[in-house]
């Protein structure tokens, strides 16, 4: 199985490192497609589309930091499991951010904005359109990092402390 959990890994890593580089060479812009991913979920707050306004405007002040901390998080994901630290820890925070990149997208799909044009996922690199597919790849990226999780122990870099034993 150190196989499997090993392409599993790189292929995550280099995935969540791709997206946060996408995402990270305009930022600005990443912060826009925030704005117009949330707005289906603050209207789930809201009972009238004037409080949903006062929502994304009470927001937007926040959106530049959130989308850095965004490219932050998957950076320092996808070189964690490039570098084999911490895997359990750093799968599971994988799982955790696709589950809430995936909700989003599914209220997004559910309860469209008509400004939205595509998922944003992989920033200026790929602008892949809203659909279905999203979901599906998601979920499949979801179940990999599951993979990961049940496949690794916690142990820090096992090929160096191997090293270290001799």
């Amino acid at each position: 199985m150190p196989n499997v959990n090993f392409l599993l890994r790189i292929f995550i890593g280099g995935l969540f490192i791709v997206s946060a580089i996408g995402k990270g060479l305009d930022d600005a812009a990443f912060a826009i497609e925030l704005k117009t991913l949330l707005l289906p979920v603050a209207s789930l707050f809201s009972a009238s589309t004037g409080t949903t306004q006062r929502i994304m405007n009470a927001i937007e002040p926040f959106l530049p930091m959130l989308s850095l901390c965004v490219v932050f998080m998957e950076l320092l994901i996808g070189a964690m499991l490039l570098v084999n630290i911490y895997l359990r820890s750093a799968a599971m925070l994988a799982a955790l951010l696709l589950l809430v990149f995936t909700v989003v997208l599914a209220l997004n799909l559910a309860l469209p904005a008509d400004t939205l044009k595509h998922c944003g996922c992989f920033g200026q690199l790929w602008n892949e359109p809203l659909d279905a597919w999203s979901l599906v790849r998601n979920a499949t990226l979801f179940l990999m990092c599951v993979g990961i999780y049940f496949t690794s122990t916690q142990t820090t870099r096992q090929y160096a402390t191997m090293a270290d034993k001799t």
